[in-house]
């Protein structure tokens, strides 16, 4: 097959960028070690770019949630009282890290975030969000 016929066909086939973030979402999710299943990604994207990245979990340097107490008695615990840091906590987190500003971005995540994140995100500068009709 020529190079021009490659790329034709790329072109025939391309996903859209919205697809590309949301599968980096979900690869992100995939980190996260959430007993539950409650595994969530989120990608922030300005100008086409990814800016920065994040997952559901514990805080830096804290035990895994596979570790946690609140592991020992799953129905028991009262989940408000979870230490896990939301994916877009995390995403937001990451960004002050690095020094990025997320003013003006875009953030792709696996599931509706939580009013408590939405406030965050707001604050945050993130103009827009785009997720999962019914979370991954």
């Amino acid at each position: 097959m020529k190079i021009e016929e490659m790329a034709e066909s790329l072109d025939k086939t391309r996903i859209s960028l919205e697809n590309v973030y949301m599968r980096m979402a979900v690869i992100m999710a995939e980190r996260s070690t959430c007993p539950t299943g409650k595994k969530h990604g989120a990608v922030a994207v300005k100008d086409g770019r990814v800016v920065a990245m994040g997952y559901n979990g514990p805080m830096a340097k804290a035990s895994h949630c596979e570790e946690c107490s609140m592991v020992s008695d799953i129905h028991g615990k009262d989940w408000r009282t979870c230490p896990a840091v939301h994916a877009e906590e995390n995403v937001v987190a990451n960004a002050a890290k690095y020094g990025t500003a997320l003013s003006g971005c875009g953030l792709i995540v696996t599931k509706k975030p939580c009013d408590r994140c939405i406030g965050i995100l707001t604050n945050a500068g993130i103009c827009h969000v785009l997720y999962a009709k019914e979370g991954l």
